[in-house]
């Protein structure tokens, strides 16, 4: 019982420290690339694209939780004619507790200049609120790019 009580509190401290949120920083583009390069040498991370043909639109709010915003980035190409009408929303990784939407930059980049309009959703991560609210979360954004489709 002790023991069971000593971890909810471990827990419970790890999760805030003062009111404030600890964001978990462990799983990241160099985290995954250096895990991956013992079997993998020839990797490398990608670089973001610079390219007059995307038009960047960041830190766009999706949604609005009685304060906490939540952000997406939209990438989509400049000249309508080469958008093929297809939207794709990445997710990214880390177990609902690490990661972040900067991660697929470079992937949705690079599939915007294949005429694809990308969304880069962020979630509530588990340290700041407990599964399925990132499930949630991620509905939203889909909901929120089907209502904004006619602009993107």
């Amino acid at each position: 019982m002790a023991k069971a009580i000593l971890t909810l509190l471990v827990f419970i401290a790890a999760k805030s420290v003062c009111g404030q949120t600890i964001r978990d920083t462990s799983f990241s583009v160099y985290t995954a690339y250096a895990k991956a390069l013992k079997n993998y040498p020839g990797i490398s991370i990608a670089a973001g694209i610079h390219s007059n043909e995307i038009k960047e639109q960041k830190d766009v709010v999706y949604c609005d939780l009685n304060g906490r915003k939540l952000l997406l980035d939209i990438f989509c190409p400049v000249d309508k004619a080469k958008s093929n009408g297809i939207a794709i929303i990445i997710i990214h990784g880390g177990g609902w507790r690490s990661g972040n939407r900067a991660m697929h930059y470079p992937l949705a980049q690079s599939l915007c200049l294949q005429g694809y309009t990308c969304f880069t959703p962020e979630y509530r991560l588990s340290t700041e609120a407990l599964f399925p609210a990132a499930v949630f979360d991620i509905k939203a954004s889909i909901k929120w790019v089907r209502e904004n489709a006619d602009a993107y």
